[in-house]
């Protein structure tokens, strides 16, 4: 939360509506976001608000010269715009309303701070739809070429459009025999739409899945399904890579064969062991990094699970990882270490 004052007028700002006087305090530079919370739920509202900052509460600059603040239903479908981006380090905020009166009371400010990780670091992978599901309307397929651990979808829609999803998936790699795979479902009645405005445009936000999911198979329903509804562009939304941890013996280049479909991930219990050594070698040690290389095939394989994935690790230090995706080909080259404890050689890859 943050500390967040209505006065009954500011500078520029018609009587009526209050403004709003945000105090970042020491997480002013932190937040990314305001996610405004209305008191009593209104069902329809459109209000826009002037955005400015300012450290001394005397000289304000505008930030945001319109910010919209929507929600609409109709038929069953929602349209919903209560984030107000925000990228400035100064330490006050200020909305001051564009509209004379018809803003509801406000119960909170909701701060959204940028994680640990940069906050554009997710990755995005955009799938086209496949040809048209004849036996229901509205319904659209998708295939990923690869097995992303997926935590956010979204899709791309045209201009002035809402739908509400019905979002499934599976993977048709993992079926057993002739036997299809069963979809599973991972939400319903999202609501989904884009808004452009005066040049300006606006989309909802991405669905968060609460759990990670490496399935390749996607698919959308619209509800209602309605003939004639445009297929979406599906985007899979991805931040952490998936890790394999493994301990190498004999003189490398190794050949690393992973990729099983019915693999499942396991948490690495190595950390003890890579505790201990940073303990033995300074807080600074580091496993050795690794890079893509064009070396020719290696001379030692390890199969840590039946794979379809080939990469070569070639190592002339003691301790190495490597980096890359779940799924695809790559060859890696690891570099040495700054500090290596004899006779241990360990091999990461994230």
């Amino acid at each position: 939360m943050v500390s967040v004052r209505s006065s009954p007028g500011a500078a520029g700002a018609a009587k009526g509506d209050p403004s709003w006087l945000v105090d970042l305090g020491r997480q002013a530079g932190q937040v990314q976001a305001l996610r405004v919370q209305w008191e009593g739920e209104p069902t329809a509202l459109d209000l826009g608000y002037r955005l400015e900052g300012s450290d001394d509460l005397r000289r304000w600059q505008v930030l945001d010269p319109e910010v919209r603040l929507v929600r609409l239903h109709n038929q069953g479908r929602e349209l919903n715009s209560d984030r107000v981006a925000v990228s400035t380090s100064l330490r006050y905020l200020r909305l001051v309303p564009l509209q004379r009166d018809g803003a509801p009371p406000l119960r909170a400010l909701q701060g959204e701070l940028a994680g640990d990780a940069a906050a554009d670091d997710w990755q995005w992978v955009e799938l086209a739809a496949s040809a048209p599901d004849n036996s229901a309307p509205a319904r659209f397929r998708y295939r990923a070429q690869g097995r992303f651990p997926v935590q956010r979808v979204d899709v791309a829609m045209p201009a002035n459009t809402a739908v509400s999803w019905t979002v499934s998936s599976r993977d048709d790699d993992r079926k057993v025999a002739d036997a299809e795979q069963a979809w599973q479902l991972r939400a319903s009645g999202w609501n989904t739409w884009t808004l452009l405005e005066g040049g300006r445009s606006q989309v909802s936000a991405p669905l968060e899945l609460g759990q990670e999911t490496a399935d390749r198979d996607w698919q959308l329903q619209a509800e209602p399904a309605v003939a004639g509804t445009p297929a979406p562009a599906l985007k899979l939304g991805y931040r952490r890579p998936g890790s394999v941890v493994f301990l190498a013996q004999g003189r490398a280049p190794y050949l690393l064969v992973a990729g099983n479909a019915r693999a499942g991930v396991r948490e690495s219990n190595l950390e003890p062991m890579l505790a201990a050594l940073r303990a033995r070698n300074g807080a600074q040690w580091q496993p050795a990094a690794a890079r893509l290389g064009d070396g020719a095939g290696a001379r030692r394989r390890q199969g840590l699970c039946a794979g379809r994935t080939g990469a070569r690790l070639e190592e002339p230090g003691a301790v190495g990882r490597a980096g890359g995706r779940r799924a695809g080909r790559g060859r890696f080259r690891a570099e040495p270490a700054a500090r290596q404890p004899p006779r241990e050689r360990l091999r990461r890859t994230r």
